[in-house]
């Protein structure tokens, strides 16, 4: 299963993304799985239009939700996402 589609796929609003990178999930209590990555919207470059996109699983990883967006607007870069719960 390719959970991040670059290429092929973008958030609500958002135009297709170019590619993914540095992925990071995470579990939270109650069994959600949580993806996160960077979304490069123009080129494979580590410095860009980089935003910080995520999907969620709550069956365990069966299925996922559509690519939603963290934080991320115009140019500049969000990145080296580590999830973290508490």
């Amino acid at each position: 299963m390719v959970l991040f589609n670059g290429g092929n796929e973008g958030a609500v609003g958002v135009s297709i993304y170019h590619s993914f990178r540095i992925p990071s999930i995470v579990r939270t209590n109650n069994g959600t799985l949580i993806a996160f990555a960077e979304g490069r919207k123009w080129n494979p470059s580590d410095y860009g239009d980089i935003n910080l996109a995520y999907k969620r699983s709550t069956d365990n990883g069966a299925t996922w939700s559509a690519l939603g967006e963290v934080v991320g607007t115009g140019p500049g870069t969000w990145g080296n996402p580590t999830a973290v719960y508490e």
